[in-house]
């Protein structure tokens, strides 16, 4: 069974660039997303604590969040 996150931003709609880091600070993969609602695919994470960064591709907005993987 495969593992999915789903993220909602709360900002006017526009295209924003998903960043998976560890907690080590390694870029783990990065994924365009067109809407407020994404479907992250986490099946080929390990278990653990990783941070998302979320930025708007005209740069007016960055948030990071953490995610739990079990």
């Amino acid at each position: 069974m495969g593992a999915a996150a789903r993220l909602r931003l709360r900002q006017p709609p526009r295209p924003v660039r998903l960043t998976i880091f560890d907690l080590t600070g390694r870029r783990i993969r990065t994924i365009a997303a067109p809407a407020r609602r994404h479907t992250l695919d986490l099946t080929d994470l390990a278990a653990g604590v990783y941070l998302v960064r979320a930025e708007s591709v005209n740069g007016g907005m960055t948030a990071v969040k953490r995610l739990l993987v079990r």
